[in-house]
């Protein structure tokens, strides 16, 4: 990941693979102050007070605040790849560099935070022996980020090949983009509330969702008729195992209240078979007994007993019956061409 200040390119003093320490320019660092480095919810609020009696110690003297400790600031890449950073130490002296008339350069140390969570327990560890009450409130939003963020990685490491890989979905199955939008952020607020859980990195409702998936594959091992459910270009659920990455199985329901059935829905339905004793008695009717050649319903064309389809009025997947009175007598273009459709009279 590309930080702000190597896009600056600050110099760097030290590196680990969790941090970076940078020396950066006080104006830089005011500037970016203004524009890209925010305070999180849970930062204590600025004392101005504070802010002028560090300026007055200080002396505008670039000595005073490279012994003071570094600016330490976190950053969390989040789902877009866009890099959020905020204060998490030293915010009032990074104030009081807005009034210094000198120029000089400080220590910046930015640390890479997975989530916010992470980077809440760091803060109140740096600040356990502080005197003032840290006040914890990260918004609820912040979690629930961090959470569908945790959700797509565990997806995506492990059942990455059951999802869509298009943007644009052809077959049945969401791609893990669609998937991890339908967890909205008032049901991930839902159920961790339900369980009387506080939030965590995700791991929980991870878990969970998993659990969901592998009773849905159980029950839908019980299912007749199972071509019914899915088409062949999605197979890919089954040969990896991650049954919810279909359209039609409704599930959410099921993660809000466990008494809630999850719902197969039929992509198709099973087609009732025609007789020959039925399609003879559709000729018989709309053609005649005695006649072994006719038209079309459709288009008017020759057709013979020998060659012809019986097509549904109605078709069966709007409901039509496969009934004397529903069928008629099609050349098999005009019945494939009429497809589910119903028949226009």
């Amino acid at each position: 990941m590309t930080d702000i200040f190597n896009e600056y390119n600050c110099k760097i003093i030290d590196k680990h693979l969790k941090y970076k320490v940078y020396r950066v320019s006080q104006k830089l660092l005011t500037s970016l102050l203004k524009h890209f480095i925010i305070s999180p919810e849970f930062q204590r609020n600025l004392n101005k007070d504070k802010i002028e009696e560090i300026y007055k110690e200080s002396n505008d003297n670039e000595l005073w605040y490279n012994t003071h400790g570094n600016i330490i600031l976190g950053s969390i890449e989040k789902e877009n790849k866009k890099i959020n950073y905020y204060i998490l130490d030293g915010q009032h002296r990074i104030e009081s560099l807005k009034f210094c008339k000198n120029e000089f350069v400080i220590n910046v140390q930015l640390i890479f935070f997975d989530s916010m969570i992470d980077m809440k327990k760091y803060f109140k560890s740096i600040n356990k022996n502080s005197n003032f009450e840290i006040e914890y409130q990260t918004t609820d939003n912040d979690y629930v980020q961090d959470i569908k963020i945790y959700i797509k990685k565990r997806l995506d490491k492990e059942f990455a090949k059951a999802f869509c890989k298009s943007t644009i979905t052809l077959g049945n199955r969401y791609n893990l983009n669609e998937f991890v939008n339908l967890i909205d952020d008032t049901s991930i607020k839902l159920f961790y509330d339900s369980n009387e859980k506080e939030f965590d990195d995700g791991k929980f409702l991870y878990d969970t969702i998993c659990d969901i998936n592998d009773d849905t594959l159980g029950k839908f091992d019980k299912l007749e008729n199972q071509n019914l459910y899915f088409n062949g270009i999605d197979k890919n659920v089954f040969d990896y195992q991650f049954i919810l990455a279909l359209k039609n199985i409704k599930w959410i329901d099921n993660l809000l209240d466990e008494d809630q059935l999850v719902i197969f829905d039929k992509i198709r339905e099973k087609k009732p078979k025609i007789s020959k004793k039925l399609s003879n008695a559709v000729w018989n009717k709309y053609i005649g007994k005695d006649n072994a050649i006719g038209k079309c319903f459709s288009c008017k064309e020759k057709i013979s007993i020998q060659y012809f389809e019986c097509g549904h009025l109605i078709s069966h997947k709007n409901g039509g019956d496969t009934t004397i009175e529903n069928l008629r007598p099609f050349c098999s273009q005009c019945n494939r061409h009429l497809g589910t459709a119903n028949f226009n009279l």
